[in-house]
Parts: structure tokens; sequence; C-alpha cells
């Protein structure tokens, strides 16, 4: 999430992203016999007077950040990566469909927030509402077909961000 992440800042260094990918594989697999004692920031986390944070391992309140953070910035990379392995005429579609790299973060949120809580009758709301919204403008597609190809890209790797970070939590 970290490599994606910072990938999205620079563009510039492939060698940068690929050692930085290197230095977290060598964390993880050495965090078993590393020593963590009590972070700095834990006591300012118990002392929070928020409830509902109360029963929540400051870990993971941590993760759930970093994984907001994830779907907000780094995962539009991501879907503009997929939509330029497509092909470029299905990326020239953009210049119409603009909407996405405001709704695909809060579709993303959405999506994983209903999946976490389990509520996948939710998730098939906003998979409908996504439809209904894009549904003028997909019907109104050339016979290429490339807008709905467009939006379904889009889509299907945005959820797939947001449904494969479930199982952390």
């Amino acid at each position: 999430m970290l490599v994606i992440w910072l990938d999205a800042a620079d563009h510039a260094s492939t060698a940068g992203t690929v050692g930085l990918a290197v230095v977290g594989v060598a964390f993880i697999a050495l965090s078993p016999i590393l020593e963590v004692t009590d972070a700095p920031i834990s006591g300012w986390y118990r002392d929070l007077a928020v409830p509902g944070l109360a029963d929540l391992p400051l870990d993971r309140a941590a993760l759930g950040l970093g994984v907001l953070l994830f779907l907000t910035t780094a995962a539009n990379v991501v879907v503009r990566q997929a939509l330029e392995a497509t092909g470029p005429q299905v990326l020239a579609t953009e210049k119409t469909l603009r909407g996405g790299r405001l709704l695909g973060p809060l579709e993303r949120w959405l999506v994983f927030g209903f999946a976490v809580s389990g509520q996948v009758g939710a998730i098939a709301v906003v998979v409908a509402a996504k439809g209904i919204l894009r549904f003028p403008e997909i019907s109104q597609d050339s016979k290429d077909g490339m807008r709905a190809e467009y939006v379904l890209v889009g889509s299907f790797v945005s959820w797939a961000l947001a449904l494969v970070l479930v199982p952390l939590f």
C-alpha cells in the first residue's frame, strides 16, 4: 500500500519505489523478531474522549486510517493505470467522464465500510446507484462502446481495491 501511495506522489523514481518495496517486505519478514514496545502516541490515543475508539486498539485505528488514505489517493493511481492498460482509446473517454476522480474515493469508502460491517446488500445499492448515474452517459455511447468499457474497467478495479482490503479487518 505504501509503495503505491509513494508512487502516486512521485512517478519519477522506479528504483526508489522498488527499493522501498524491498525494505517494506524485509520489515514484514523480520516483524516476529523485532522488539516493539509501547508507541509514543499510545498515551495520547488512550486519553482521547471518543467513545467509539475506547475498545479499538491503536494499531487497528492506524491500519484503518491508512486504508482510508490509500482508498482516497493511491487507489486513483491504480485505477488510472488499469485504464491506461486497456488502451488509449478507452482513456480518451475520460474527457467526458471526469467525475470518477471525486466519486471514486467516496464509492470505495462506502464499499469498504459496508463490506467490513457485513452489509452486502448496501454494496449492491452502491453498484446499482453507479449504474443509474452513469446510464445516461453510457446509453449515448458510440457503437465501439468505449464509454461503457471505461466505466466498467474503472468501477471493477475500484471496487476490487476496496474489497481486497476487507480481510485485514
